[in-house]
């Protein structure tokens, strides 16, 4: 962004190793390049430590898998799955609806009623590890019909996924593995790559485990196997995928959204408990949910099955714009040569969305360092349309993300169901209070992700007419 501002220039070309990169940061050239010439950009550039060595016995995700006919085929299964269709049925709303109530109701058990004159630093809580344990949930129950239990027996194998997918992530980085691009690079892959190899024997573990249970359920007509995505391939004689291809599924499902879903919810809850603007986004929020459904029992029923608070959704779109958790998105790699911006780009360019920039954009974005969720209400009260006003949070074009709804409806759910049972308030100590600039709060400069040194926020319990009834229903109904 610096080097953008300096030069004037909204695309540069920088070298990796000997690899040249091309770096994009204007929205508009953002949406000309990813948008226009969408196919030509939708293949993922090869590297040797997350290709070849953390890969190399799960192989890629669908996400991370070049052009070609096997990547066309998952992408058609797994958009297929990951539809409005089956994401907003019974089946996907109960998931959603069964790990959210599970987060709510840790978090009760552990909170107590105290006021600001009692409260200590102990009532404070990071709720990232929590927003991790309820993506994992609903990703395994949708995936492989497998229900966690994080606060219980499962535990221990919750957290492990969540580091060693965390780890590979990291891994993922296009900055992140330098050998990869120094000639003869490979050679010294062992002194590199360690903690890769690590990761992918932990990988290889529970996801052998996942699919052992699965298809032992599956075996026995259990209805959460032959429900769940896994089961709905399985059943499909049309489908031709291969069992490398079906792995490929499972390890998108399980890894896709582990950080990204997380990291905005724990983000967007930053906001909500620095006072006063955060406080007030709430209380509207609270209002508006209240006004819609009448009482906070219906309300919390109606969020799982339903997306009716335009003001949740504009907080939502707001919090992936403003943090943009995925600073330089994902690589892309041209499959063909492309004419862009008055210069030609030759087939096999590594490129890199400067999602961040493109986010911010002045020329887009009214105060785009300002978190202002009404940029995305429209006159009418309803969210302006994508061709209006888009943020990149999940890419663009042929190879954006193919989860959109699944995220969205996660942090839909988690989102109203925290505001309808707690008032987030700022921690005890002000050290402990999110840091804004999600630069300046990263712990991992060359993570594939922002990733946000660990603040708290005080969960109190909302005292509203129907709000003792909702904690009973939650805990025992």
């Amino acid at each position: 962004m610096a080097w953008a501002r300096k030069y004037q220039r909204p695309s540069f070309v920088i070298r990796l190793g000997t690899r040249p990169v091309l770096v994009v940061n204007s929205h508009s050239q953002v949406s000309e390049l990813w948008l226009r010439h969408s196919q030509a950009t939708g293949s993922r550039p090869l590297f040797h430590t997350f290709h070849n060595v953390v890969s190399a016995t799960q192989g890629f995700t669908v996400g991370s898998t070049p052009a070609g006919a096997s990547c066309q085929r998952k992408k058609k299964c797994i958009g297929k799955q990951l539809s409005r269709r089956y994401v907003d049925s019974q089946w996907g709303c109960r998931i959603v609806d069964l790990h959210s109530r599970m987060f709510i109701q840790h978090h009760l058990r552990k909170s107590v009623s105290s006021s600001y004159y009692s409260r200590t630093p102990h009532d404070d809580v990071s709720l990232l590890r929590p927003a991790q344990y309820f993506v994992l949930g609903c990703a395994l129950h949708y995936t492989y019909g497998f229900r966690l239990h994080p606060y219980g027996p499962h535990s221990s194998l919750a957290d492990t996924v969540a580091d060693t997918e965390n780890t590979i992530i990291r891994l993922r980085s296009p900055l992140a593995n330098y050998q990869d691009y120094i000639p003869g690079g490979k050679c010294l892959a062992w002194l590199f790559s360690p903690t890769a190899q690590m990761a992918a024997k932990s990988r290889d573990i529970y996801m052998g485990q996942f699919m052992k249970q699965f298809e032992v359920d599956f075996a026995r007509g259990s209805e959460s196997a032959m429900s769940c995505l896994l089961g709905r391939v399985y059943s499909d004689p049309t489908s031709s995928l291969t069992s490398s291809e079906i792995a490929s599924l499972c390890l998108s499902m399980v890894s896709a959204g582990l950080d990204n879903i997380a990291l905005n919810y724990d983000h967007l809850i930053g906001h909500l408990a620095r006072p006063p603007e955060g406080y007030k986004m709430q209380e509207r929020l609270f209002r508006e949910l209240l006004s819609i459904y009448g009482d906070l029992g219906t309300a919390w029923r109606k969020v799982a099955t339903e997306q009716a608070s335009v003001y949740a959704l504009a907080l939502i779109h707001e919090t992936m714009r403003y943090f943009t958790v995925l600073p330089l998105s994902l690589p892309r790699e041209t499959t063909k040569d492309v004419v862009f911006a008055g210069m030609t780009i030759p087939k096999g360019t590594m490129l890199l969305m400067n999602a961040y920039a493109a986010n911010h954009d002045w020329k887009v974005f009214q105060n785009p360092y300002s978190f202002f969720p009404d940029r995305w209400i429209d006159e009418n009260y309803n969210i302006v349309p994508e061709s209006t006003l888009r943020h990149f949070a999940f890419g663009a074009g042929s190879r954006k993300c193919t989860g959109v709804a699944l995220a969205l409806k996660e942090l839909y759910v988690l989102l109203c169901r925290t505001v309808l049972t707690f008032q987030v308030r700022r921690p005890v100590d002000p050290n402990k209070q999110m840091i804004m600039d999600p630069f300046e709060a990263n712990s991992c400069p060359s993570a594939t992700s922002f990733e946000p040194k660990e603040f708290k926020v005080w969960l109190r319990r909302r005292h509203h007419p129907g709000s003792s009834e909702l904690r009973h229903e939650i805990l025992f109904g």
